[in-house]
């Protein structure tokens, strides 16, 4: 189920990010950039336009749609620091909660909003829940797990918010 789910999950989440989210996103300035700012605002305008979101799958969805696509990239994998292992599929819920609480702290932009931390929770025990991880733990390494893992990561790098 997993492969089935991530490509799509997180080009959907992508796509909100780049057209419906803040045009100071890390792929909103790069759609800007290679389109040009004045065709890439059109676009924007246009799709919009064509497919209005309402607020729940503009804020809160792609941020469940990562954290779910993360869970299933970090089940049975793990971290050796010194001589103990971090199982990575806790990192995802961990991540965007702590998010939401920086926000809420005021040092990033962004608002604090608990609904995205029901999301991520839901979505985080849905993906841990449809994955079975075999019994043996995988390092992080340079292989295709990690290299997914990676992918993951990166979209969510994608939707950063720059300070102006």
């Amino acid at each position: 189920m997993k492969r089935i789910v991530v490509v799509p999950a997180l080009i959907a989440s992508l796509f909100v990010y780049l057209f419906y989210r803040t045009h100071a996103t890390v792929v909103a300035l790069m759609g800007s950039f290679v389109l040009g700012d004045h065709r890439f605002q059109a676009l924007r305008s246009a799709i919009r336009a064509e497919v209005p979101l309402d607020g729940f799958a503009v804020y809160s969805l792609p941020e469940g749609l990562w954290v779910l696509c993360l869970t299933f990239a970090s089940v049975g994998l793990s971290l050796r620091v010194g001589g103990r292992h971090f199982p990575l599929a806790f990192l995802p819920p961990l991540y965007a909660i702590g998010l939401e609480f920086v926000q809420r702290a005021g040092m990033i932009r962004g608002r604090f909003d608990p609904a995205d931390i029901l999301v991520s929770i839901c979505f985080w025990a849905a993906g841990i829940l449809s994955t079975r991880s075999d019994s043996t733990v995988r390092i992080v390494k340079r292989d295709r797990p990690s290299m997914v893992l990676a992918l993951c990561w990166a979209i969510v790098y994608l939707a950063h918010v720059c300070s102006s």
